[in-house]
């Protein structure tokens, strides 16, 4: 804890805040909140450990990619480790911007209630992303339509918003994927974008290149 400049605990029981301004009183660089972690806003800080509940576990998991969190070490349930092992939008999304650095299998009765699943602990760190990598990142973040996020991401290139469209039309997309939501993206569908932006803008053709 002293090697942290600033380090802000969460919590939502209130019965816990006698605990916490006893630890306040230890460390001046502790503070803490009575509050709901999902109420939070991660920006400005650089780590998020916690024990969070398992149904929150890709809620958070999103918010810290959202925010640019540099490290992450939380405790979640052995059917999200399946999720994000698997063929899941979240797991694609954490497997382009976090290394895993640990993941370790946690004793159910070190957990008071005991969990109805296996606890793992798992420790991420951020990634060096290359341009495709933050491109797809971010078209999985976007709250708008497909089209848009590449519309998007294609202008945060340098592009114009008419040169990004002719590139969207030499994508193969059809119009119901491209209208489609982002927050509907599959994984199916998402890695179908990544094969295409790899082909039109980092593959021989050179799409991105006007000149």
């Amino acid at each position: 804890m002293q090697k942290s400049a600033k380090l802000l605990a969460v919590e939502i029981d209130s019965k816990f805040e006698s605990d916490l301004q006893n630890i306040k009183r230890k460390f001046d660089n502790f503070n803490y909140i009575i509050e709901d972690i999902k109420n939070i806003d991660f920006n400005g800080f650089d780590a998020v450990i916690g024990n969070i509940p398992f149904f929150l576990s890709e809620e958070i998991l999103r918010k810290c990619i959202s925010t640019k969190i540099d490290k992450v070490s939380i405790i979640v349930g052995g059917n999200f480790i399946k999720k994000i092992e698997g063929e899941s939008l979240i797991g694609f999304m954490m497997n382009k911007f976090y290394s895993v650095k640990d993941k370790e299998k946690l004793d159910k009765k070190d957990f008071e209630p005991q969990p109805n699943e296996t606890s793992y602990l798992i420790a991420l760190e951020k990634k060096e992303l290359s341009d495709l990598d933050k491109m797809l990142v971010a078209i999985c973040l976007s709250n708008g339509k497909i089209k848009n996020a590449l519309i998007h991401v294609f202008m945060k290139e340098g592009k114009t918003k008419n040169q990004a469209k002719e590139l969207i039309k030499a994508i193969a997309l059809d119009e119901d994927a491209l209208n489609k939501p982002c927050r509907k993206i599959t994984f199916n569908l998402i890695k179908g974008i990544e094969k295409e932006l790899n082909q039109y803008l980092l593959g021989p053709s050179k799409a991105l290149d006007f000149h």
